[in-house]
């Protein structure tokens, strides 16, 4: 045992003098916005090696009481690696507890030189125990102070907790792939998600989704609304990241706001992070309206933001200026502004900044194109443009979902018409609503409506360039993208209706499966527990361009819905044109 114990210590050893490890990198994609936000720095060991695996290779070393040192030399060889191939976005860098606690003043040095020159997004690992006593939360608290994300990894495993989750705050929440593997086989898988998702908004943390390895799996996370993801399906970890083809194919729908952030684009020069602060503040002084500023890199990529205000309160005070003078922009700059595309909703530009932390949100935001900077935008004039907006959507809205009604579909479908766009319109009713209404009176009703309203949100928002409520139990969706898309979507969430319906019931009503009570003709009858129903009918050029034909069709598909065992119906092209 003692021979082996000296030869993996000479291993370990071995691989830490020659520096036999490699890096390489994994996208983590925005498909909400359609970019990459970061990579995961992951490490691979010695070639043709039973150490190759690093879970293995870490094992070994903390067996040989080496983990520390080599879990900071993978940090490192990582910060080398990005920074030779200059790589985009935040640095995820994987750090045990153990490693990150075990000297709390070199750990912050390290990182603070660090992220000086890639920012970083540091990964607490589950492999062992968080500790929070005041000394960690105050290191948590500096970091932060820097503009170090924190991130907790492999969340649903290991030691990453709840409890976890709740101390730590951090800026991301790595679901562990575990859930992305059984959403199809168990159903409670999903509800789980449902609750992370619903916890996460609340505490202002972000869900990145991880072990995303097929199109299905994207689909049904993102129905989830986590947009977020990292896995061999956005792409397998490399030494050099490569373009993600496959991912700008799968093109979100055109949304039917009318105005996106480049409405609201102000061309302001950047600046560079190496001009010295002393001179930018000189130029601020000359030119009053200059208070505040983008900082890209040399591919006019957005890496940061200053302030006047900032500015003053680094270089003011009896110490300020002398403190400061050799500093550079790079050196005190915001590194984590709030950035956003151009052809970015206005309402999806207000849930960003609704999002920002108080200390990142200036009232001003950065506007790029394909992650190019363009210039700046303003939350007063956002606000404005999208209060005038709701008032819009408002005067047409359901009052009690708040979707939009007839009057909002009716110019979706004018205008898909006018452009010549095929569609498809999914018409939603629910099955024997009125007896329920009247067993279980008309609060359980609105309640039963409104989570209809909930699920077309949750479900098919991302997939849909319509959602809207026009009357009664009736709801319209309309998809300009291919069936294949948005499909499974519709299955999800008729079952998510029949398994969160019945919470509306009685016990004894669902145990019977559905209730007694009488029908239009004041006879008593028994009537199943309502289902909804989706009926859809799909359009192109080929065929009859009127909303009346449109609407009768969608009504034809709904009735053969309401019949089919399935709840869901499909009226085909030769079905329309025999009608």
């Amino acid at each position: 045992m003692m021979d082996q114990q000296g030869s993996l210590e000479q291993l370990i050893s071995q691989i830490i003098i020659d520096r036999d490890i490699h890096t390489v990198f994994q996208p983590i994609w925005n498909h909400l916005h359609h970019q990459i936000i970061g990579y995961e720095a992951l490490t691979r060991g010695p070639q043709h090696s039973l150490l190759r695996n690093p879970l293995k290779l870490l094992e070994t070393a903390y067996q040989v009481n080496q983990g520390i040192e080599l879990e900071w030399l993978l940090a490192e060889q990582a910060i080398n690696r990005a920074q030779k191939i200059e790589l985009s976005g935040r640095l995820f860098l994987n750090l045990s507890p153990r490693a990150l606690l075990d000297d709390l003043p070199k750990s912050l040095s390290t990182l603070l030189k660090w992220q000086q020159l890639v920012p970083l997004v540091i990964e607490i690992t589950e492999s062992f125990r968080l500790v929070f006593t005041p000394q960690c939360q105050q290191f948590y608290a500096t970091l932060r102070e820097h503009n170090i994300q924190l991130a907790l990894d492999d969340f649903g495993s290991g030691y990453a907790s709840i409890q976890s989750l709740l101390q730590l705050l951090p800026d991301y929440l790595k679901l562990d792939g575990f859930f992305a593997n059984n959403m199809l086989e168990n159903l409670h898988t999903t509800a789980a998600i449902e609750q992370t998702v619903s916890l996460a908004e609340q505490l202002k943390t972000t869900i990145i989704a991880e072990g995303i390895e097929t199109l299905e799996q994207l689909e049904l996370i993102t129905n989830l609304n986590i947009f977020l993801l990292q896995g061999y399906f956005i792409q397998k970890p490399a030494p050099t990241p490569m373009p993600l083809d496959h991912l700008q194919k799968l093109q979100m729908p055109t949304s039917d706001e009318p105005y996106t952030a480049a409405s609201l684009l102000h061309k302001v020069a950047a600046i560079r992070p190496e001009l010295p602060s002393h001179q930018l503040l000189e130029q601020m002084r000359k030119e009053p309206l200059m208070d505040y500023l983008a900082v890209v890199d040399k591919h006019n990529r957005v890496i940061g933001s200053i302030s006047r205000e900032q500015l003053l309160e680094r270089l003011s005070g009896p110490f300020g200026h002398s403190l400061n003078q050799h500093t550079c922009v790079g050196d005190i700059m915001n590194s984590q502004p709030v950035v956003v595309e151009n052809n970015w909703p206005l309402s999806d530009v207000g849930y960003k900044l609704s999002n920002a932390k108080k200390d990142d949100l200036e009232g001003i935001f950065i506007i790029t194109h394909h992650g190019e900077y363009q210039g700046l935008g303003y939350a007063l004039e956002l606000l404005r443009r999208l209060s005038d907006y709701k008032l819009q959507l408002a005067r047409y809205a359901n009052p009690l979902t708040l979707l939009p009604g007839n009057v909002p579909l009716h110019r979706t479908l004018q205008n898909l018409l006018v452009q010549a766009e095929p569609f498809s319109v999914a018409y939603f009713d629910l099955n024997h609503f009125k007896p329920f209404n009247d067993y279980c009176g008309y609060e359980r009703g609105d309640q039963m409506i409104q989570l209809v309203a909930q699920l077309l949100r949750q479900y098919l928002r991302l997939h849909a360039r319509f959602v809207g409520h026009v009357g009664g139990d009736d709801f319209i969706v309309v998809f300009t993208k291919p069936r294949s898309q948005w499909e499974l979507a519709i299955r999800q969430m008729l079952q998510a209706f029949a398994n969160r319906s019945t919470t509306l019931y009685r016990q004894e009503d669902v145990l019977h499966g559905g209730i007694i009570t009488r029908d239009r003709n004041g006879e008593e009858k028994f009537f199943p527990l309502t289902q909804l129903a989706c009926g859809v009918t799909y359009w192109d050029n080929h065929l009859e361009a009127s909303l009346e034909k449109i609407s009768e069709m969608a009504s034809l598909a709904k009735k053969q819905a309401k019949l089919s065992p399935g709840n869901i119906y499909y009226l085909t092209q030769s079905c329309m044109l025999s009608v």
